[in-house]
């Protein structure tokens, strides 16, 4: 009797644990962010957002200009390779922009940059963020290169949601990633169903999520300092 009091003492020890570090790994990402990491996680996500939102701009009051290069190069070589490495341009430099900015934070607080990263960005850990972005680039570039320019923002929306599922670069809740996610395939089914390859689309909605993402940053930002006065 005393075995199978000791027995069972121990399963609900187990099941004690596991609750506590479900809740732990739950709340991980927000209890991460404050002091300079905050400070980094906003400066990271508010430079992506002006980036992309400038983009956007840029293809909205130059009536589709980006959209239409990509989509000429089935006519001239020459644009296809400038689409590719316009391409490989604006990724190289969100990837120096965020690289940077993690650099100063991890300076700022007295840290090594790996073992920084490795804390407080494990997205960006062992090159996994470059190594990504890599493999979406080659996707675009293999597209271009088949003449499937049109299938380009389309996929620009998956890449979206996949950032949103898989919780990378973007700070919200699960549930709200879940559902922007969805919502991004959505989108993406629907401007390859009518045939669309307008780029202004994928840049305003990949703006938008980054913006509430820097928002919510933003009033936990207010928030910590509120609580420090």
């Amino acid at each position: 009797m005393n075995k199978d009091d000791d027995i069972q003492q121990a399963i609900n020890s187990i099941a004690l644990i596991r609750q506590v570090i479900s809740q732990a790994d739950a709340g991980k990402p927000d209890a991460k962010l404050s002091g300079i990491t905050l400070d980094a996680n906003l400066l990271v996500q508010l430079g992506v957002f002006f980036i992309v939102l400038a983009l956007g701009l840029l293809e909205l009051f130059t009536a589709g200009a980006m959209s239409e290069t990509l989509g000429s190069g089935h006519q001239n070589l020459e644009l296809k390779f400038f689409g590719i490495g316009l391409m490989a341009f604006i990724i190289a430099g969100l990837v120096l922009v965020l690289y940077f900015v993690v650099w100063r934070a991890a300076r700022h607080n007295g840290e090594e940059t790996g073992a920084y990263i490795r804390r407080n960005f494990l997205y960006m850990y062992q090159l996994s963020l470059v190594s990504d972005l890599l493999m979406k680039f080659i996707c675009l570039a293999l597209l271009l290169l088949a003449d499937k320019a049109l299938w380009i923002a389309p996929v620009l929306l998956a890449f979206t949601a996949d950032y949103l599922f898989q919780a990378r670069l973007f700070t919200l809740p699960s549930k709200v990633a879940a559902a922007l996610g969805v919502f991004c395939l959505s989108l993406a089914a629907y401007q390859f169903y009518v045939g669309s390859g307008s780029l202004l689309l994928p840049l305003l909605t990949f703006s938008a999520v980054a913006g509430l993402s820097a928002g919510r940053l933003i009033l936990r930002y207010r928030n910590q300092v509120q609580t420090a006065h």
